[in-house]
């Protein structure tokens, strides 16, 4: 019923073979309670219920182990169990079969195996010990199933789709195929369908499309239209913004095809054939040419063709900037004469070129005609240049020539360079224009030898053939030449044909020459005129323009001027959770009230939790309690809620309750309680709250009474001082134990130490304390004097003497130095924290701006840090106190320019201009411009060197930086630093933290990392520019934290230049990896 069952294995048990398993077969009947199989190092398997009185269960499990040994146990209560046949095998680990001639488990070669694993789109197997891997060859990726090979059209970063956008040729898609993609669709409400992806091989023909895949939408429902179904298929209706997952494929079982259509990996269609075609030259458009396009995107446009004894022939790369609608196939159907033809009506420098081309392939030969006019023709100098581009698979031999009719073509003089390069040829030709110019008339004939290739109901015959065209064009026919041709080509790919007019005298109206006088360019309304007004946006088009508006602005009746719309009373986008719709120009903003703070999604509120975030109860034993909406103060027993509702005072009970008031007893009030005692002749009761008489007799029991009355108290005294006496021993014991962890490892370029504490320790005889400077929340601030012998036996001193950047001066019989003691009041958390201060100062080593730790020492019976002396302060007042000292000498003015420039500071230069006997700017102990370049400079550098050194300095602001002699910036203020091992630090304890100098990760993540310090330096630099300003001085921070996640910065200063404002802007970049880095600034 109740009970433990429990074996020990060992090798004993084994046979002497390797790469094996243990299988452990159990049958076992169970009613009611809960019984589980251990074995060790493994989770616990639980035993299921038997599910009738006559019904055994049976486990086969199989364990991987990992030593030579291991424990089974069968336990468990509440109801009963029995067992039986409980079996252990050896058995060879997946990947492994047995042999049994060597009688060991051996490797099974899963590729040379019938399974052949990495079979599918060019994969290829390579054995390892117990397992595999697939490989692909160059221009494909391994899928997810790690088996199968990839060939990506659009990869992770998505794609916007557009009319007329080829994204590449497949010349063979096989029976067998996997076409992937993900689809976002933004906009979507057309009656008319809009292609998103469409798969077609028209062979350049829009109404001889043969469709093999086409994805669109109509109104708001997705539609999918594939070759095999014949029909369109209505999925779903469109989720707005949120990405689709499709997957289209076709495979062979050995019997039968199998076609289906898969969302988000769950099948919408499906389908069994008995056979299915190849399909041939596949163009891939997203969108295509012919339908209406829509605000769409997507990515992972993925294809699996086809298995590996089949092959696949390599992805058509398409040129750059080539219009994949352009792209003609030719391909090799029968041995006579097969005519495309191509309709391309753009504008060559603005005189508009007609192209027609005709193809045929025979015996081996491939020509393609080029059938070009220009019209209308003006008298100009110069070439013409004609270029093409041409894929065909195999090395071939082209030859081009021109001709003004269908009979003589050597006629012009002309030069021809041929290229070829990964199967693309790339011919030019410069056809010279003064033979025809010389001779030209036009030749009718050419026209009607031309007319037998294009029939004369096409919508096109008007443009290349009618008597006024033919009266005033000139007309060119190219021919291009492949011979010897390879037997198995199949297909050209025509890419582009070109042509180019130089030395050009003029343009027709609305286009201007260009600089080279060999093109017409557009002219640029938007730029020369610009005819829209009021917040709208020119956009140039072809011989006219324009105007848009942005989001959140609505065109005019004018059609040029935009008007905000007002989407608090059109949209109230704002109603959620107690937000508050304000709008804006072109915009809105959605607020919340105090104690709320503007969600992820930016429209609705959540509750702000001012306890963790903000600790306004941290005074006196407060206690923070959240609320929705804000929070309340609460005090512990003894102590009452003080009339600013955040800290606590002591509650007399004396006053207030006198509980004191039975017999004759006396309250005295203590801080957070009160005491109880009694006047002469009376002592305290058990209740410690009345007090009884003495008895007045002389007899033994008044002497007992009044013996135990005087002994009582001593005893408890002594007892209090024995107690006292253990708890102080064992506290200096703890504080020496944690000052034994000083040990510490330091190393940088250029050198390496092993210190250990005694290495820091300085004596207090040594240290002469002076004037008390400052002080902080556990300890005050003094200067000191330090003799010089004894300064150049510490580890500051080598440090310093190593670094040639250093600018100590060591002369001096003493040197001064900042002495931080801590106080005698302190707690042992705040104790902790000195501690792990001085440790971490220990680690940070040296550098000239930073402010460098000279050793520790215990003064007063007090721990204290010693540290180097700034004697000038602070940088923040030291700014302040500079306010009316700010000076721009000549010498500086084209630099500081670039900085800092105001009116003010240009009547200052001037006055100094004026000057005739004048002052260098040190001895007048101003500053200059440059001087705040250069303090921004230095901190910098001080924080360069803490993030090399993996430190989070947490709290930099120009409170924390120090100013020293010659304006040197040093970094002090080390209590908020971590070290962090994986650039980032969690911060766990709740401590009050400098809102408005912090990251917006920092405040709702409490993650810090040296990108938030970086924030925390554009903050910073806004204090320099400002010479001490207060960073968002109106803003609360409550207002600050919505106003940050809005993405609200600080105005640029009056006296900061835009390229140090763009600076600021940088390091305030709401993504960490956005921001520069402390060696790039």
């Amino acid at each position: 019923n109740d009970g433990v069952f429990s074996m020990n294995v060992d090798e004993n048990f084994f046979t002497d073979i390797y790469n094996f398993d243990i299988l452990l077969t159990l049958d076992y009947y169970i009613q009611n309670g809960l019984y589980t199989l251990d074995v060790s190092d493994f989770p616990s398997y639980t035993l299921s219920n038997s599910l009738s009185s006559d019904e055994w269960n049976v486990l086969n499990k199989r364990y991987t182990l990992t030593k030579n040994k291991f424990n089974i146990t069968v336990k468990g209560s509440g109801g009963f169990m029995v067992f039986n046949n409980l079996c252990i095998y050896q058995v060879c680990r997946t990947g492994f079969q047995f042999n049994q001639f060597s009688n060991q488990c051996e490797d099974v070669n899963e590729c040379i195996s019938q399974i052949q694993p990495c079979v599918w789109s060019n994969g290829i197997c390579y054995n390892t010990n117990g397992s595999y891997f697939c490989s692909c060859t160059l221009g494909w990726k391994l899928g997810e199933d790690n088996t199968t090979c990839v060939y990506y059209f659009v990869e992770s970063v998505s794609l916007q789709i557009f009319k007329g956008n080829g994204i590449g040729l497949i010349p063979m898609l096989n029976k067998e195929f996997l076409i992937g993609l993900d689809i976002q669709i933004k906009y979507s409400r057309s009656l008319y369908p809009c292609s998103i992806v469409q798969l077609t091989n028209c062979n350049n023909y829009q109404y001889t499309c043969n469709t093999v895949l086409k994805i669109y939408t109509q109104m708001n429902f997705l539609w999918i239209y594939t070759e095999k179904t014949k029909l369109a298929i209505s999925l779903f209706e469109i989720s707005l913004f949120d990405w689709l997952s499709f997957e289209i494929s076709q495979t062979f079982d050995g019997t039968f095809y199998n076609f289906a259509i898969k969302y988000n990996k769950n099948t919408l269609f499906s389908n069994v054939y008995n056979e299915v075609q190849v399909f041939n030259d596949i163009k891939i458009y997203a969108s295509d040419p012919w339908s209406d396009s829509l605000d769409a995107a997507i990515r992972n446009f993925k294809i699996i063709n086809g298995v590996s004894i089949g092959g696949m022939q390599p992805i058509v790369i398409i040129p750059t900037g080539v219009d994949l609608e352009s792209i003609l196939v030719v391909s090799k159907i029968t041995q006579q004469i097969t005519i495309y033809h191509t309709l391309l009506n753009e504008s060559f420098n603005n005189y508009q070129s007609t192209i027609g081309l005709f193809c045929q392939y025979s015996s081996g030969n491939y020509q393609g005609f080029l059938y070009v006019i220009l019209y209308p023709l003006v008298y100009y100098g110069g070439f013409i240049k004609f270029s093409y581009v041409l894929y065909t698979r195999e090395r071939a031999n082209p030859v081009v020539q021109y001709t003004d009719d269908s009979r003589n073509y050597s006629k012009f003089n002309f030069k021809s360079e041929v290229s070829f390069k990964d199967g693309m040829y790339f011919i030019e030709t410069n056809l010279d224009y003064n033979t025809i110019e010389s001779n030209f008339k036009p030749d009718t004939s050419y026209f009607a030898y031309m007319k037998q290739f294009f029939p004369i109901n096409a919508s096109y015959n008007d443009v290349f053939f009618n008597d006024q065209n033919e009266n005033k064009s000139l007309a060119i026919l190219v021919k291009l030449t492949f011979t010897n041709l390879s037997s198995d080509v199949e297909s050209f790919y025509w890419f582009s044909s070109n042509v180019s007019i130089n030395g050009l005298k003029g343009c027709s109206q609305g286009w201007i020459l260009n600089q080279y006088k060999n093109g017409c360019i557009d002219h640029n309304e938007c730029v020369n005129s610009n005819p829209c007004w009021k917040n709208s946006v020119c956009e140039n088009t072809v011989g006219s323009y324009i105007c848009l508006c942005k989001n959140g602005w609505y065109l005019g009746t004018d059609n040029i001027s935009c008007y905000d719309i007002n989407e608090c009373v059109n949209l109230n986008p704002c109603s959620w959770n107690n937000s508050i719709c304000e709008n804006i120009e072109g915009s809105y903003l959605c607020l919340c009230a105090n104690g709320w703070l503007l969600g992820y999604d930016n429209i609705s509120c959540v509750d702000i939790n001012e306890c963790i975030t903000l600790n306004p109860c941290f005074w006196n034993n407060s206690l923070c309690v959240n609320t929705i909406g804000s929070y309340l103060c609460s005090c512990t027993s003894g102590w009452i809620l003080d009339k600013d509702k955040s800290s606590c005072v002591d509650y007399n009970e004396c006053i207030n309750s006198n509980p004191c008031s039975w017999n004759n007893s006396i309250c005295k009030n203590t801080i957070g309680s009160y005491l109880c005692t009694c006047s002469n002749g009376w002592f305290l009761g058990n209740d410690n709250a009345s007090c009884i008489e003495i008895p007045q007799d002389t007899g033994n029991q008044t002497a007992n009474i009044i013996t135990a009355a005087i002994l009582a108290p001593m005893l408890v005294v002594s007892l209090a001082l024995l107690v006292a006496l253990r708890i102080h021993k064992n506290r200096r014991k703890k504080i020496k134990h944690t000052q034994n962890l000083f040990d510490y490892t330091y190393s940088n370029s250029k050198e390496y130490y092993k210190v250990s504490s005694d290495e820091w320790k300085i004596s207090q005889k040594n240290i002469t304390l002076n004037q008390k400077i400052g002080e902080g929340a556990f300890g005050n601030v003094f200067i000191a004097k330090i003799d010089k012998n004894v300064l150049a036996k510490t580890k500051y001193y080598v440090r310093t003497k190593n670094n040639s950047d250093s600018e100590e001066n060591f002369n001096d019989a003493e040197s001064n130095v900042a002495v931080k003691i801590l106080k005698e009041s302190a707690t042992q958390s705040e104790l902790n924290d000195f501690i792990e201060e001085i440790n971490l100062m220990k680690g940070i080593g040296y550098h000239k701006n930073i402010v460098n730790m000279i050793g520790c020492s215990t003064i007063k019976n007090s721990l204290s840090l010693i540290v180097e002396f700034m004697q000038e302060g602070d940088l923040l007042q030291f700014l302040r106190n500079k306010r009316t000292k700010l000076c721009m000498p000549k010498k500086d003015l084209e630099q500081a320019v670039s900085f800092v420039y105001t009116s003010a500071y240009q009547k200052v230069l001037e006055a100094i201009r004026k000057t005739s006997n004048e002052v260098s700017l040190m001895e007048m102990g101003s500053l200059t411009p440059n001087d705040l370049l250069c303090f921004a400079w230095q901190v910098a550098s001080g924080m360069e060197y803490l993030a090399c050194m993996k430190f989070v300095h947490r709290d930099l602001a120009a409170r924390n930086i120090l100013v020293g002699a010659n304006k040197n910036i040093k970094i002090s203020d080390f209590g908020l630093t971590r070290k962090v091992d994986l650039d980032v630090y969690m911060g766990a304890k709740s401590r009050r933290l400098p809102v408005k100098w912090m990251s917006i990760e920092a405040i709702f993540d409490r993650t810090f990392t040296s990108s938030s310090d970086v924030w925390s330096f554009g903050v910073v630099l806004f204090e320099i520019i400002t010479l001490g300003g207060t960073p968002y001085p109106t803003i609360t921070n409550n207002e600050l934290l919505a106003l940050l996640k809005s993405g609200y910065r600080m105005d640029r200063p009056g006296n900061c230049s835009e390229q140090m404002y763009d600076i600021m802007l940088q390091c305030w970049n709401e993504n960490p990896l956005g921001r520069p880095n402390f060696t790039e600034l």
